[in-house]
């Protein structure tokens, strides 16, 4: 009866499940592009031999591939979209940042400021950025516009002249007022910023061609201010789009402002900077501190808002500072990649001829080469002036159209996720990522900050670069190829990806079906003192979504055989045990002439007429249950499902019925007490029982056995029950097997309920599509428990009712009841334990071949399933009722 209505709800699972993961997987099945054309040597070692697409693999490969290449991937049938990918580098930038701090200061009379600036990320204490401070000097009066010195951030006062300030080299921002500001160096009257310069930006660049990027990824619907990138515009200026935010970065100022004293600006408004006045600036005492706190984040959001003011003019960036960054090196050491460090390139990165181009970070070692240098730009219309990008407008990534495979590392706009994998890193990061800082050759590349048109961006790089004769870094391909999670589908990729590694040589991977799976990487700790960090991070699995549509169903078919071989072996157990309930019945049926074949006969259609009936019963618990856990159930399956009840209960009718028929039908109801090992004869022999009563008769007779040595007050209950379960090895085999089976299944929906998206089968699918453990599987794996229960409690009863003579002699020689309970306990404890072992060692080894490896969570899911199946078996054989009316009926004879 359990057996039905378990296999049918594992079959209508199965038909729900299957309905529901198809339309999870034909969700992520394509996301937004097919195919991914990179060159040869842009792959590492781990990426040619697991399956597998770095993050950031667009943000470290510069060039190899053709517009000769482009044209012919563009000219294979079945392509729709080919946008290609030009990566530049990492773009350079200098902030000004501005604080009001009109409260602090009073804007009517001269004031001069003295700033330190330190640096710091969350696992690094502060560190100086400038080797000496920087100073601003506020005059209440108006300064000229910057472009009459030729300088717009070294001013020099001079006397008896209210407006007239000229270019010094002494580092003095001077910055004035006046009532309708002409420039950014006046301020409204009584307002006052603290105006710092030299803060640096790194942001990634990119060139794309606009109409395909729009396109592929929607990137016009991004633009939240100004206007979308025209296509080979480039004749005077080249336009390009600047990201909103560049998101968290794991870098941040403290700033100290110091107010100096009043007649120090006193004079330098009356005397300019003299001599005299430029020495005392360093010891110039201070009448207030401000402290500021400024995350590198908030630069770039205030230096793009600084940028669009209408009274600064056009906005640029200046595009004289690029380079471009290597990929990271890895050692496999186990599941882990040991990121190799490199040596901080400073000859590189203190060519700009400033002392804060770059923060102390760069001073550090990192994990990315700069093979190539700077990267050397110039400006086609204008060989003279220094090349520069006039923002056209910004995007926010987080408009970019949502698709399923957003959250794989497979996009250029996503900046990817790097998790703390241990308590220490989480410490020593303060967070539980890792963002990228401004170290130019950290682990974490800056996100794509600019991008560019493809054409107009080539006019820029100079004949002879490599980066001129092959540009791109990589074409991401949409086909127009329709179809679900087949592979017929699968099967036209192949041919697309073919055609384009025949005709062009370069690497085609068919990023259909890929999804995310962790990787362990570990960080050797910094020459700087940087720790070593242990990190979790996202890459991208290929074909994984067709993989899981092949083995989601193996899952309920795997549970389904189990439940019926639990069910057959239960049904067995229970049959025999009629058998041996009816053994008067059928050994009178046999003294009376009735043949072996007629007994058989009788008892295959009393178990066919009970298999209709059980199966009836499940057919109709089957319809409530079903609804209960809202499951697609056939109305029709429960009742075809009755043959399968039928054929089940007859096989273990058959199996019983020949055991029902032997010759020695019978002969163990009055077994001997003989164990699995014959024990010591005790030195004293006892002749009473606890009572006093005279039980020396008991040495002889029907039923004695080995009394002389087995019964005596001192053979363990323990020793009593094993060796009686070791006696029958048959019904022992069906209760181990019953057992482990169970231990089994309900470890592997303990695997799949809480290690599916990361530790045990999160490498095969990762996060992108859950494989759902529905209600129904665990209802499914509580019955097989469940059956397991019912067979350790049959094959008990069956022993108390073989054994009931001997459980009353030891009665009558002194065991008490906790005695002989505790010797029947042996027996299922017993089946239990090796049940539980064979179990287990079945789980783990099923866990070794899906992963490589045994995990902790997977160790302790499968320990806590065979305590509980083992739990469950003993309570099963605790509610089986005892002997004890024999016994008691032995003693009072």
């Amino acid at each position: 009866m359990i057996a039905i209505p378990t296999f049918i709800i594992l079959i209508s699972n199965t038909q729900t499940e299957t309905l529901e993961v198809n339309r999870t997987l034909n969700e992520n099945w394509r996301g937004t592009y097919d195919l991914l054309i990179r060159p040869q040597s842009a792959l590492n070692p781990l990426e040619k031999t697991q399956n597998l697409v770095r993050p950031l693999f667009q943000s470290e490969t510069y060039g190899g591939i053709t517009l000769q290449n482009l044209k012919d991937i563009k000219s294979i049938p079945g392509i729709q979209i080919a946008a290609p990918v030009m990566n530049l580098g990492t773009l350079v930038q200098h902030s000004v940042y501005e604080k009001d701090i009109s409260p602090e200061i009073d804007a009517s009379q001269p004031q001069m400021l003295r700033s330190t600036v330190k640096e710091r990320t969350r696992n690094r204490p502060f560190k100086n950025t400038l080797d000496q401070p920087l100073y601003q000097f506020f005059t209440p009066n108006p300064l000229p516009d910057p472009t009459q010195t030729g300088s717009f951030s070294k001013y020099q006062h001079v006397p008896d002249a209210e407006t007239n300030f000229k270019e010094n080299d002494s580092y003095v921002f001077a910055m004035g007022h006046e009532h309708a500001p002409s420039h950014d160096l006046n301020l409204p009257a009584g307002k006052t910023k603290l105006f710092l310069q030299g803060l640096p930006l790194l942001g990634n660049w990119i060139a794309v061609d606009p109409e395909a990027e729009a396109q592929l990824y929607h990137l016009d619907n991004a633009v939240t201010d100004g206007q979308y990138l025209t296509v080979g515009q480039a004749d005077t200026e080249l336009a390009g789009l600047v990201v909103k935010t560049q998101g968290p970065i794991d870098f941040q100022y403290q700033i100290t402002t110091e107010i100096l004293d009043p007649q120090l600006a006193q004079a330098w408004q009356a005397q300019g900077a003299t001599p005299d006045l430029i020495g005392q600036l360093p010891q110039s005492k201070s009448i207030k501190t401000l402290n500021l706190q400024v995350p590198a984040n908030d630069t770039w959001t205030q230096e793009l808002e600084r940028k669009n003011r209408p009274q600064n003019g056009a906005p640029y960036l200046n595009a004289t500072s690029i380079f471009q960054p290597g990929p990271v090196k890895y050692q496999q050491s186990g599941n882990t990649l040991q990121a190799r460090k490199v040596p901080a390139n400073s000859q590189v990165f203190h060519t700009l001829g400033s002392a804060y181009a770059f923060s102390s970070l760069a001073d550090d070692s990192g994990f990315r080469p700069v093979p190539n240098g700077w990267l050397k730009l110039s400006n086609p219309s204008e060989p003279d002036e220094a090349p520069r990008i006039k923002i056209a407008g910004i995007f926010d990534p987080t408009r970019l159209s949502k698709n399923s495979q957003a959250e794989v590392p497979l996009g250029l706009y996503q900046q990817p996720q790097i998790k703390a994998a241990d308590q220490t890193t989480r410490q020593a990061l303060n967070s539980d990522f890792l963002y990228p800082d401004l170290n130019p050759i950290g682990y974490q590349l800056p996100p794509v900050s600019v991008i560019t048109d493809l054409q107009a961006t080539l006019q820029y790089l100079p004949e002879d670069s490599a980066l001129k004769a092959a540009p791109i870094s990589s074409v991401r391909v949409k086909t127009s190829i329709t179809g679900g999670v087949n592979e017929k589908t699968l099967e036209q990729l192949r041919l697309i990806a073919k055609q384009i590694e025949q005709k062009t040589g370069l690497r085609t991977d068919i990023t259909v079906g890929s999804a995310k799976t962790n990787q362990l990487v570990h960080l050797p700790a910094s020459d700087l003192g940087v720790p070593a960090l242990n990190l979790e991070e996202i890459w991208a699995q290929k074909g994984v979504v067709l993989a899981i549509k092949q083995a989601h169903d193996q899952k309920s078919i795997l549970l389904a055989a189990l439940i019926l071989t639990v069910a057959l072996l239960t049904t067995v157990m229970v049959a025999v045990s009629q058998v041996r309930a009816q053994y008067v019945t059928l050994r009178t049926l046999s003294l009376i002439g009735w043949r072996a074949g007629q007994i058989r006969r009788h008892l295959l259609k009393k178990w066919a007429l009970q298999g209709l009936l059980a199966g009836a019963l499940g057919a109709i618990l089957t319809y409530p249950l079903a609804k209960v856990l809202k499951l697609n159930l056939n109305p029709y399956l429960p009742i075809l499902a009755l043959p399968l009840t039928l054929a089940l209960t007859l096989l273990a009718g058959w199996v019983a019925s020949r055991q029902a028929t032997r010759p020695n039908l019978g002969a163990n109801s009055t077994p001997t007490m003989q164990t699995t090992r014959r024990f010591t004869a005790p030195r004293a022999r006892r002749s009473q029982n606890s009572q006093g009563q005279d039980v020396s008769g008991l040495k002889q007779g029907s039923g004695s056995g080995y009394a002389q040595s087995d019964l005596k007050l001192r053979q363990s209950p323990y020793r009593v029950g094993v060796g009686r379960f070791y006696l029958r090895p048959g019904r022992a085999l069906i209760s181990v097997v019953n057992i482990s089976l169970a231990v089994s299944a309900l470890a592997v929906i303990l695997w799949l309920g809480a290690d599916f998206n990361g530790t045990l089968i999160g490498n095969y699918l990762g996060q992108m599509v859950e494989l759902q453990v529905r209600h129904s599987d665990r209802v499914a794996v509580v019955f097989m428990v469940l059956l397991a229960a019912i067979s350790v409690g049959t094959m008990t009863w069956l022993n108390n009712l073989e054994d009931r003579s001997v459980y009353g002699i030891l009665a009558t020689v002194g065991w008490s009841r906790m005695m002989v309970l505790k010797a029947r306990l042996a027996a299922s404890v017993t089946a239990s334990f090796w049940g539980g072992i064979l179990g287990g060692a079945t789980s783990l080894s099923l866990a070794y071949l899906l992963q490589g490896y045994i995990s902790g969570p997977v160790l302790t899911q499968t320990l806590w399933s065979v305590l509980a199946v083992s739990a469950a078996s003993i309570a099963g054989s605790l509610l089986v009722k005892s002997p004890r009316q024999q016994i008691h009926h032995l003693q009072e004879r």
